[in-house]
């Protein structure tokens, strides 16, 4: 609507420059020759025919006439002088669909004063030769097909006075030659490709009224010598990439009355200067860098019907004085940085239509005499920080189409007077502090189409007038506290229903089938409420379905009959997203869903009660990118057909009961930056093709039955950047120092495999790592004093290991592994069993072992080569007592070192002591 409006606004702009042509350019009238008194003019004649021999196609027949039956002056489209009867001073052939090129020849009519040509599809390039025209005054040739430079001969066109070459494909730069024709009163180049800057000798021509450069791709700055065209009145330098400044001198040009400036990338401020504008009606310098505040000068506009600041990067309040405009009608200073409140004196503009200042920080009140705007059409106050209530006076704005008021901090109700507004198209108030009830009178608003009020806090129910509103494409009551149920002929209440919005409120029952009667609907989302029942199967009648979310509810799928939503779902050829998540459905994993749409991007099945196997096809649909199967009761193999699906970001097949191993095809998933794998039974080695995964950031496969060593390629993933976690698996070998690549990673859990050797100093290069679990498993050796660098550690567990020394946790020493390692050589030292023995397995390792026969039937488990002496026996109990105490599992229930080294001094005093009595 605001594009539709810019629009008809600047529809006086051609019509001005019509005016000017006319005054300035009325074609002489030819006049009739007789035979006796015709001389015939060869040069004339031959250019001519040159001209048609270039045209290609006359599809109206517009050149018929161009024969020797007729005398040339009286051929279609062509004039000739008064004064000199036989020579052809106008061309004109405008609107006829002649193809073809442009005939060099044109330039041996060395009469020609008038060029018109404009909207047929001449294409070719403008031929240098027009420069020798030298009486030509008037050159239209717009809405063609042309490519080429604008030739710079046209500069010797000394008496020219319009060239008009808009809708073209001309490149090039603007000739500065032009600037030596000191008639021009029009140049319009709008709609080209030129580049390059603007010439500042365009500044030159005193006569020049209106120029147009808009919708190119010029660069450099406005030249300062436009403020030296006294007499223009439209100056359009829209669309193109000019930058540097908005030269003050343009406030010189007291007959201006169009100034467009918007789509480049001007900066700096808005000259004051154009306060002194008395004549301007249209002022759009939108999407710019502009900066600095609105000049309260442009408050003296008297005739401004037209202002458009948007999308820069204007601060400050809001001037005062632009409720001075009186004629203003268009109001346009969204997305800036605007602040403080609305001026009062905005109501006094009594003939606005529309105001726009949404994505602004402005703030206070919306002000209540806005209701007394007559003619207002269109009001977007949102994204700013407009507090209080929404004045009810806004409802006596009869002629009030959108009001848009969305994401402020506006608390209370919604005025029950917005029911009088019998115009309304689009009420949008989404993202506010909203409460109580819906007001029924909304559904008075019989010419409704978008209305939305999500995301406030909305109570009761949905008001049973609300589906009167038949017109309705658009309805959103999403994140609220609305209870009740949904009527269950809303389908053929609403029946132009496109987007149905509704997500985490509290209503109750069944989904309404009839919602397939709305058969233009799009757009589904019913998320997070307490619906009931089955998935209608209706709705896949929905040719136009895109998006269904009905996760989080109490729907059920028991039997076939219950998942019969899915195969009719096949039928919606355009879905790309299903999310029926969180739900309660049950019973075997229908096949159907691998022919579902192949547009389909996201599918979510996770947690509910799904059993069966993940079906045969799903590889047909290759745009997924989100796929979520987690949390059921799966079971089978992982399909290697899933490798298929190479546009996945997203995988979750966690918690499930999938057995097998990890097809090598998953590495053909080099999108993944998700993958979850966990809590099944998955069994073999993991595939060194993972390596491939260079945009996972987490990566869970815990808790499965996984052999063989960790590749280094997976060690190698630098952009693993959130979790890593393979834990609770069997994974045997030593850890590769690839690991060192982890750089950006936040956690790594190894812990509860059987991972041996020794512990890579590389992982002291993980320092933004805040948890490293890696107890219980085989390592051995001194922790790396690399570990201390690993500054923001929050959990470290190395416990359950063969490890020896300390390492750096934070800025501070943890010896809790120090102590767990010292307990265990303890018992490996008196027992003589390494925990890697064979004997320990199903649960039972050296610790327990130990714990069992200890104390009684200790000195039976003595490793008899090295303790025999049963008169040594009390020493012996007590290492061993502070072996168990030192590798008890939990590090918070062992010993402090500095206690176990006085314990284990006291016991070697008194063994020294027993030898020499």
């Amino acid at each position: 609507m605001e594009t539709n409006t810019r629009s008809r606004i600047i529809v006086f702009v051609p019509l001005l420059l019509c005016v000017l042509l006319l005054e300035t350019f009325q074609p002489p009238t030819a006049t009739a020759v007789s035979t006796q008194q015709r001389r015939n003019n060869a040069t004339d004649w031959s250019s001519l025919l040159a001209f048609r021999s270039l045209i290609s196609d006359d599809p109206l027949g517009s050149l018929a006439s161009w024969n020797d039956s007729l005398h040339f002056c009286r051929w279609g489209g062509v004039t000739c002088g008064r004064r000199h009867p036989e020579r052809v001073t106008a061309i004109e052939l405008e609107s006829l669909g002649l193809v073809g090129l442009l005939s060099p020849f044109l330039a041996n009519l060395t009469f020609l004063r008038r060029i018109s040509l404009s909207n047929n599809r001449f294409k070719g390039h403008i031929p240098e030769d027009f420069g020798r025209l030298r009486r030509l005054r008037y050159l239209n040739l717009t809405l063609n097909s042309l490519g080429g430079v604008i030739p710079s001969a046209l500069g010797r066109c000394s008496h020219l006075r319009v060239i008009s070459l808009r809708g073209n494909a001309l490149q090039g730069d603007i000739p500065s030659a032009l600037g030596r024709c000191s008639h021009l009163r029009v140049i319009g180049l709008r709609d080209n490709a030129l580049q390059g800057g603007i010439p500042a000798e365009l500044g030159n021509l005193p006569r020049l009224t209106v120029l147009q450069l808009g919708f190119n791709n010029l660069t450099g700055d406005i030249p300062p010598s436009f403020g030296n065209l006294p007499l223009l009145a439209i100056l359009d330098l829209s669309q193109n990439s000019l930058t540097g400044v908005i030269p003050p001198s343009l406030g010189n040009l007291s007959n201006l009355v169009y100034l467009a400036m918007y789509n480049n990338n001007l900066s700096g401020v808005i000259p004051p200067s154009l306060g002194n504008l008395s004549n301007l009606v249209y002022l759009a310098m939108y999407n710019n860098n502009l900066s600095g505040v609105i000049p309260p000068s442009l408050g003296s506009l008297p005739l401004l019907n037209s202002l458009d600041l948007s999308y820069n990067r204007l601060t400050g309040a809001i001037p005062p004085s632009l409720g001075n405009l009186s004629f203003l009608d268009y109001l346009a200073l969204d997305s800036n940085v605007l602040y403080g409140v609305i001026p009062p004196s905005l109501s006094n503009l009594s003939n606005l239509v529309h105001l726009l200042v949404y994505n602004n920080s402005l703030s206070g009140v919306i002000p209540t005499s806005f209701g007394s705007l007559p003619f207002l059409i269109s009001l977007d106050l949102s994204y700013n920080s407009f507090t209080g209530a929404i004045p009810p006076s806004l409802g006596n704005l009869s002629y009030l189409q959108v009001l848009e008021i969305s994401s402020n901090n506006l608390h209370g109700g919604i005025p029950s007077s917005l029911g009088k507004l019998s115009s309304l198209a689009l009420f949008h108030c989404v993202e506010n502090h909203l409460s109580g009830e819906i007001p029924a009178s909304l559904g008075q608003l019989s010419s409704l189409i978008h209305l939305d009020v999500g995301l406030n806090e909305l109570s009761g129910s949905i008001p049973s007038s609300l589906y009167n509103l038949s017109a309705l494409v658009d309805l959103g009551i999403e994140f609220n506290q609305l209870t009740g149920t949904l009527p269950s002929d809303i389908g053929n209440a609403l029946p132009n229903l496109q987007k149905f919005l509704v997500s985490q409120n509290q209503l109750t029952g069944p989904i309404p089938a009839s919602l397939a009667n709305a058969s233009a609907l799009q757009d589904i989302e019913f998320d997070f409420n307490s619906f009931t029942g089955t998935i209608p199967s209706s709705l896949g009648k929905l040719q136009s379905l895109y998006w269904l979310d009905v996760a989080a509810n109490q729907l059920e799928a028991k039997d076939i009959t219950g998942w019969s939503f899915m195969m009719a779902l096949t039928n919606c050829t355009n879905l790309q997203l299903l999310h029926v998540r969180l739900n309660m459905l049950g019973g075997r994993m229908p096949t159907s869903i691998a022919n579902l749409s192949t547009r389909l991007e996201s599918l979510a099945l996770d947690n509910n009660q799904i059993s069966g196997v993940i079906p045969d096809g799903i590889g047909k649909l290759i745009n997924l990118n989100y796929l979520d199967m987690g949390t059921n009761l799966l079971q089978g193999s992982l399909l290697p057909e899933i490798g298929k699906l190479w546009r996945l970001q997203y995988l979750n097949l966690g918690e499930n009961m999938i057995s097998g191993e990890i097809p090598c095809t998953f590495g053909n998933l080099t999108k993944i930056d998700r993958l979850y794998l966990q809590q099944n039974d998955l069994e073999g080695n993991i595939p060194s093709v993972f390596g491939n995964f260079q945009n996972l950031e987490l990566w869970n496969l815990s808790s499965n039955k996984l052999t063989g060593a960790i590749p280094k390629e997976v060690m190698g993933l630098s952009s693993l950047s959130i979790f890593l976690d393979l834990s609770h698996n069997l994974l045997n070998g030593s850890i590769h120092s690839e690991v060192g690549n982890l750089k950006n990673i936040g956690k790594l859990d190894l812990s509860h495999n059987k991972l041996s050797g020794q512990l890579p100093g590389a992982i002291g290069e993980c320092q933004i790592l805040t948890s490293l679990h890696m107890e219980f498993n085989l390592l051995e050796g001194e922790i790396p004093s690399s570990f201390s660098n690993l500054k923001g550690l929050q959990e470290l567990d190395l416990s359950h290991n063969l490890l020896s020394g300390q390492y750096g946790i934070g800025n501070q020493a943890s010896t809790a592994g120090d102590v767990y390692s010292y307990g265990i050589l303890l018992l490996e030292i008196f027992i003589g069993k390494r925990p890697t023995d064979d004997k320990f397995k199903d649960g039972l390792n050296l610790h327990k072992y130990v714990q069992m026969a200890f104390p009684e039937q200790v000195m039976d488990i003595i490793d008899p080569r090295s303790f025999s002496a049963e008169e040594h026996e009390e020493c012996i109990v007590s290492v061993i007592k502070y072996g168990l105490l030192c590798s008890k599992e939990s590090p918070e229930e062992r010993l402090e070192m500095t206690e176990v080294a006085k314990e284990m001094v006291a016991i070697r005093d008194k063994f020294l002591k027993g030898l020499n009595p």
